[in-house]
């Protein structure tokens, strides 16, 4: 899952098209798009969890 996210996380940063990101990696573009939808979802996934972890720290710091 990590390797996915890291690749969405390229494909954001470093490329502007698929086409330059499939290339790059040496991926059809129909496997570009799957990454890439994975990753993103994966990355979303990821940063909630991390949000909730947060929000529930503070609450347990604040009720201190």
């Amino acid at each position: 899952m990590n390797q996915i996210i890291s690749l969405y996380l390229s494909y954001v940063n470093d490329f502007n098209t698929v086409e330059r990101f499939a290339n790059f990696y040496r991926l059809d573009i129909e496997d570009a798009n799957s990454i890439i939808e994975m990753g993103r979802k994966y990355n979303e996934r990821n940063a909630n969890q991390k949000k909730q972890f947060t929000n529930f720290t503070n609450k347990y710091y604040r009720w201190k």
